[in-house]
């Protein structure tokens, strides 16, 4: 039940039942007139756009509504059902049928479609002010996993929702496409409508959002056993949605045997969906101070991954760069330092500096300049606010790529800070500009929370693009037990969504798959949202890169900044989603990036046309 007022989630909830419900409704009050078994009306149904959530008992509006697709070549693109059940249902399944071309013969097939049901957890205490506590949907099993639990029963007057991912093909056709899904409440079938849009234009094979989410090796442990092959099932889930785990599968973030970690290494590095490896570090002790990073260490690693690009370069590889991908991030010996820890950043940052300056002038790398130069560029992360006490020389260390949480962009002085590190040429090797969250920020800022909009994990990847920020961090993905009273305790996650203090889900974006017999992670609402908004950070870039090529063809001077800056100015200011826009609507806008996506890359004169009316 709910026990306070939420106003950001209850806005969007009410209005999209109002909006989005209409969509393939043909009156007859709850079910759509396609349906085999008893003739009782079993449950309302309806659509949902993948932006939003509805709680266990909210209303749903009792109209029908067709799953809708909307996606690009390469992409992944989820749509909802959800039903209100009018009396107890005892069992329900749903199926996806294929679904066809305009042409009559091209086929997206059903094994395309992936099922999930969204299993809900009951809130006690809200993440916020302004959250409902009550049931929430989040993890989203296999169909199949939730009905061999026997997990697949409503009871009356409660929601059940459905979650569907579709893979489109790298080589799929363009156009339309039309099928049929089956609802099943207990005996009683109902056809759902399927349909897809796939644009003439491909989700880039290369990541170009970079991120490092973490993943608790003890608690991976003690729920999943910790072999090699679930190891890298889980590392595998997180390239797939664009959000890399820091660590390579079967490695310590602390010394390792670097011998055995640089073939592996080598292998992720030059993965395309690969964007940032974490690369182990040891601490020592200097000038009696403890928790100084070892600069021998450091050197050790980054040789031997000099010498594997070279191995690389002189077999034929031309191109490879394994530097792009490294990054350091000191998390147990300086994460989030108060003022008396600035020394010791400083010291640590400048061992790195060193360690990397050491390894450019390796002989091996002489004849590689650009290979010097991408070794000096290699990230050093620190979770911090920027600030001038940090600033950093080459002489005296500093901070070289900047962390602070995503509410330090909500000022327009800050972003403005923020752009001037990433200009700054105080150090060889430049500055770059991180963010995370970490139990914080709370609404209305971004955050991971599962009482808070949907939209604010979603919209994170359009605002990073926005604001030039190169890197998404984050403290923890399976947080399988919960901090409370100053301690970690045993909880059981499949009931109790409180995973911080008086925070729901921050730290658990993933499930143990082992529960319903899956072989990796089972994946929430958030987690997909965060895989839906790094792809809208690869439409965005796309749409850049597009206008530019028009631009160099036609002689056009369109600034793709001005030109985003009407999507970005709908969706929210600084980093606070505008709340009045709808799951419904989101999905609206985004359908329009996509159309000018298309018109971008297959007829350039009329993208012209379109972008004059854009910028």
């Amino acid at each position: 039940m709910k026990k306070k007022l939420f106003t950001i989630l209850e806005c969007c909830v009410l209005t999209s039942v109002m909006a989005f419900g209409a969509a393939g409704c043909d009156g007859n009050n709850g079910n759509n007139g396609n349906s085999s078994g008893s003739g009782k009306v079993l449950a309302e149904i309806r659509a949902l756009s993948n932006a939003e959530k509805l709680m266990i008992d909210a209303d749903i509006g009792g109209r029908n509504a067709a799953l809708d697709f909307n996606a690009l070549k390469g992409d992944i693109e989820s749509a909802q059902l959800v039903f209100k059940a009018k009396e107890n249902i005892s069992s329900f399944d749903f199926v996806m049928g294929d679904a066809v071309h305009t042409d009559g013969k091209t086929k997206l097939s059903a094994d395309m479609f992936e099922v999930f049901a969204e299993k809900y957890l009951e809130t006690e205490i809200p993440s916020s002010d302004s959250a409902l506590v009550g049931s929430y949907p989040d993890p989203l099993v296999p169909i199949a996993g939730y009905k061999s639990r026997r997990e697949n029963r409503v009871s009356k007057g409660e929601n059940q929702g459905l979650w569907v991912n579709l893979n489109v093909p790298k080589d799929a056709l363009a156009g339309s496409y039309t099928g049929e899904a089956v609802l099943t409440l207990n005996d009683q079938k109902i056809k759902i409508p399927v349909n897809v849009k796939i644009y003439n234009a491909a989700m880039p094979e290369e990541i170009h959002s970079r991120s490092l989410f973490y993943l608790d090796d003890s608690m991976f442990v003690k729920y999943e056993g910790g072999s090699e092959e679930i190891r890298k099932k889980y590392y595998d889930f997180f390239v797939k949605y664009r959000a890399n785990l820091a660590i390579l599968p079967g490695y310590p973030l602390t010394r390792t045997d670097v011998t055995k970690y640089i073939e592996d290494y080598a292998v992720y590095a030059q993965n395309p969906m690969v964007s940032a490896i974490a690369l182990p570090y040891t601490a020592t002790i200097v000038d009696g101070v403890s928790g100084i990073v070892d600069k021998s260490y450091c050197v050790e690693v980054l040789t031997a991954i000099a010498k594997k690009n070279v191995e690389l370069r002189k077999a034929g590889n031309e191109s490879v760069d394994l530097f792009k991908k490294a990054v350091y991030y000191l998390g147990t010996l300086i994460d989030e330092p108060v003022p008396a820890a600035y020394p010791r950043v400083k010291q640590c940052d400048l061992l790195i500096h060193q360690a990397k300056l050491e390894v450019a002038a390796l002989n091996i790398l002489a004849e590689y300049p650009d290979l010097q130069e991408s070794v000096k560029k290699v990230n050093h992360i620190v979770t911090t606010k920027i600030n001038e006490a940090l600033y950093g020389t080459d002489t005296e260390g500093g901070i070289q790529t900047w962390c602070p949480l995503f509410d330090y962009f909500s000022s327009g002085e800050n972003r403005k800070t923020a752009l001037e590190r990433l200009n700054s040429t105080d150090r060889q090797g430049g500055e770059d500009v991180w963010w995370y969250g970490c139990v914080g920020p709370r609404p209305p800022y971004p955050n991971y929370h599962i009482d808070s909009n949907v939209m604010q994990s979603r919209i994170i990847g359009w605002m990073q693009y926005d604001y030039q920020i190169h890197g998404n961090l984050y403290y923890r993905v399976n947080l399988w037990n919960k901090w409370i009273n100053g301690q970690y305790v045993d909880t059981d996650i499949w009931k109790d969504p409180r995973s911080w203090e008086s925070v729901n889900g921050d730290g658990r974006l993933i499930y143990p798959g082992s529960r319903y017999g899956v072989r990796g992670p089972i994946s929430s609402i958030r987690m997909e949202n965060i895989r839906e908004g790094n792809e809208d950070y690869e439409l965005l870039w796309l749409c850049e890169q597009g206008i530019n090529e028009i631009n160099a063809q036609k002689g056009t001077n369109f600034v793709a900044a001005d030109v985003l800056s009407k999507w970005y100015d709908y969706l929210y200011t600084d980093v606070f989603v505008n709340e009045n826009v709808t799951g419904k609507e989101f999905a609206e806008k985004r359908v329009e990036l996509l159309e000018l996506i298309e018109l971008i890359y297959n007829d350039a004169d009329e993208a012209v046309k379109a972008l004059g009316k854009l910028n």
